[in-house]
């Protein structure tokens, strides 16, 4: 399913919001707001410390593919007043997964060992939510949940806690690579947020 996120200017904060693509459109004429189009993949991470909003990560998972179209909204990401970003559950009880990732290309990293990492904290988890690092070695891009064999992926759950804690996910780049992901998840109830993340690489000796 194909969507469009808005941005929402409030008396006291500013807000992003995901909605059907055609709504998204709709607002915008109406309001004479400007329409960008996502970018595509870059070759390096952008806007890790989330200063400008949510731009460069996306929204995805299994909730928008549900074939009634009935769970688009099941889950919202947005970023926080602290540089960082959530990631939570809309609904008491919200179908599938949903994730706030990056995806660039694999090619300047291919032979190294790649950690994303990053402070999280959660609240109200029942079924499952982590920090992952996926590596797609046959241009399949898909979220942090059933990967084709062929690709490799580091998941780091993260349990209930309000309390900040470092994760990191580490794995080896193959040549074959074709795309580096990474980001949050989140499966069922509750929120994950996430601050001071980053992606390093270091050259297999």
């Amino acid at each position: 399913m194909t969507v469009a996120r808005i941005e929402l200017h409030g008396p006291t904060r500013t807000q992003h919001v995901t909605v059907r693509l055609g709504d998204g459109l709709a607002l915008a004429v109406v309001q004479g707001a400007p329409i960008r189009v996502a970018s595509t993949p870059g070759y390096d991470p952008r806007n890790l410390a989330f200063a400008e909003g949510l731009d460069g990560w996306d929204l995805n998972g299994s909730f928008f593919r549900d074939s009634t179209g009935s769970h688009w909204d099941d889950y919202y990401a947005r970023a926080t007043e602290a540089h960082g970003a959530a990631l939570g559950a809309a609904v008491p009880e919200p179908y599938g997964f949903a994730a706030l990732e990056q995806t660039i290309f694999a090619d300047n990293y291919r032979g190294q060992t790649v950690s994303f990492y990053g402070e999280l904290r959660t609240d109200g988890i029942q079924d499952r939510a982590c920090a992952y690092l996926r590596i797609v070695v046959d241009g399949a891009v898909g979220g942090p949940a059933q990967a084709p064999s062929s690709n490799k992926q580091v998941l780091t759950r993260v349990g209930d806690s309000q309390d900040w804690a470092r994760h990191e996910a580490t794995e080896q780049i193959p040549d074959d690579a074709v795309f580096v992901q990474f980001g949050i998840a989140l499966a069922g109830q509750g929120r994950i947020e996430l601050r001071n993340a980053g992606l390093v690489s270091e050259r297999a000796t």
